[in-house]
């Protein structure tokens, strides 16, 4: 009599399936993961630092289905754009040139929210890198993380609005009030 639920061999099988479909047919990115994520008390998060970059193969969906967006409650019908998913491998693999070798003992990846994931992509002649960041997150039993993509915007300045735009504002309102 069989089991329900697949066994470990099982299991490994399939995760070394996926991540030797996305060697073949998937994209070649970098995920970085961060080292230590605080929530402050509006639960937004407050990351110190990130790992290093770990090269793995993943599989990109730039146009994903409604209906499994509807599924995983991704989907909003007032949202113009729908959000990229990427389907990441539950393991990691060591990148040879012929093949990919996953270990003996395989080490489960761990993907947390607002983990980074740099995609190079070559526009004409040049190489550009485009930043994602993991909003969230959906895993299948045992094997893929289905993690939903928004695009990273590294460069936040903080503008300081002092008295000088607020002089500016005031400047303006009494020039036009002159003017009538």
């Amino acid at each position: 009599m069989g089991f329900l639920d697949p066994i470990k061999k099982e299991r490994d099988l399939q995760r070394k399936f996926f991540i030797e479909a996305a060697y073949m047919k998937g994209t070649e990115v970098t995920l970085v993961l961060p080292t230590e994520v605080d929530r402050n008390i509006y639960h937004d998060p407050e990351i110190d630092s990130y790992e290093e970059g770990l090269e793995i193969d993943i599989i990109l969906d730039q146009r994903p289905d409604r209906r499994m967006l509807e599924k995983l409650n991704w989907y909003k019908e007032e949202d113009d754009i729908l959000p990229l998913v990427a389907y990441i491998g539950s393991i990691k693999s060591i990148r040879d040139e012929e093949f990919v070798k996953p270990e003996e003992y395989p080490e489960y990846l761990k993907v947390m929210r607002e983990s980074i994931i740099k995609v190079e992509t070559q526009m004409i002649e040049e190489f550009e890198e485009d930043q994602y960041l993991i909003s969230d997150i959906a895993k299948t039993p045992y094997y893929v993380w289905v993690c939903k993509l928004t695009p990273y915007r590294y460069d936040h300045i903080e503008e300081d609005i002092g008295k000088e735009n607020q002089e500016a504002n005031y400047n303006i309102l009494r020039v036009k009030e002159e003017c009538v």
